[in-house]
């Protein structure tokens, strides 16, 4: 199951393809983070003024994947 946010998918974890959303009960440090159900990943950016599109962009960019690389 491949979720959305702001009609931007988001692809399975890359360390175990378990389903991942975005974890408001997390969001005391960040306010978006992601969490994978399968492995308790968490996946947050480092910036403060990271929008949705920046963090679903930088998750779904995997190996070989270079149209989402900035």
């Amino acid at each position: 199951m491949t979720i959305e946010i702001n009609d931007k998918k988001l692809k399975h974890c890359p360390f175990c393809g378990g389903y991942v959303h975005q974890d408001h009960s997390a969001s005391y440090f960040r306010e978006l983070v992601l969490y994978c159900e399968g492995c308790d990943m968490y996946f947050a950016l480092d910036s403060f003024n990271a929008e949705a599109d920046d963090l679903i962009n930088a998750f779904n960019r995997r190996v070989g994947n270079e149209k989402t690389r900035k």
